[in-house]
């Protein structure tokens, strides 16, 4: 069975080779080594959360399909010009799917009834999802559950689960918020710099207090907070990706739930919905 490798040549260890990729490394805040290591450890979690999920609609399957076409095209060579790119197509598929089996679990689980009809086989309507669930209960339940948990998710429409731009972005935030709710303080330096208040919207002079967020894999995210204001950033507060652009800043609204944009580049999960 083939396996993901970065037996590239572009991975090569020169001496040259090796100053060049420590100034300019495929993704900014992971050496080499580092990266290669987080390249195999997100494939495996995706492909792991991927192979949880049941092929229960339409929409589902296609989607979980292409999940697996993705992951089995990635065990294969890998060269350092599209690690970035293949890092962050493996964690977005980790994250939507994680998404989607957390859902379907709280639909498995939604009442008694579905654990009578398990032991009893489908329903004459629709295929079992190997839960006890059909594919129409499955559907059923999982508009139910994203009205009552996710607010900033419109229930879904029609018999399947429609997982669309608006879907990505929505759960982009909730990851955002998570990340600004679960932080401790970090006091390697205060945050005065111009350049940095400036990309915040921020006059100099104006106090902020930097946090790290609990957990993240994101070295150079960093949530900021002053008074009621809190901003969800990333690249910030490095110079090397503040200069030329490659940073992100996106301030939390007073809904509490969704975020806009300040300054930097726009996520892509974002861009998708404009």
């Amino acid at each position: 069975m083939a396996k993901i490798n970065f037996r590239d040549s572009s991975w090569s260890e020169t001496c040259f080779s090796s100053m060049y990729n420590w100034w300019y490394p495929a993704v900014p805040g992971y050496s080499d080594n580092v990266l290669q290591c987080e390249i195999i450890t997100t494939l495996e979690l995706a492909t792991n959360e991927v192979n949880k999920l049941p092929r229960v609609t339409s929409d589902n399957r296609r989607l979980v399909d292409e999940w697996r076409r993705k992951l089995n095209a990635y065990k294969r060579t890998i060269s350092r010009d599209e690690a970035g790119e293949v890092f962050r197509d493996l964690k977005q598929i980790l994250s939507d799917a994680k998404d989607l089996v957390i859902t379907s679990r709280s639909a498995g689980r939604s009442d008694v009834a579905m654990a009578t009809q398990s032991s009893s086989g489908p329903s004459p309507g629709g295929t079992s999802t190997g839960g006890g669930m059909s594919n129409d209960d499955f559907a059923q339940h999982y508009s139910k559950h994203s009205a009552r948990q996710r607010r900033t998710v419109a229930a879904p429409s029609g018999p399947g689960i429609v997982v669309d731009a608006t879907y990505h972005w929505n759960a982009k935030q909730r990851r955002m918020l998570e990340q600004c709710l679960n932080t401790t303080i970090d006091l390697s330096h205060g945050v005065t710099q111009p350049a940095v208040l400036t990309k915040l919207g921020l006059r100099p002079g104006v106090q902020i207090t930097q946090y790290q967020s609990t957990g993240a894999t994101l070295p150079d995210l960093r949530i900021m907070k002053t008074g009621n204001a809190t901003y969800w950033t990333r690249g910030l507060t490095h110079q090397a990706s503040r200069d030329p652009g490659n940073f992100n800043v996106y301030k939390l609204d007073e809904s509490g739930v969704t975020f806009s944009h300040i300054s930097g580049e726009k996520l892509r999960e974002h861009l998708a919905v404009l």
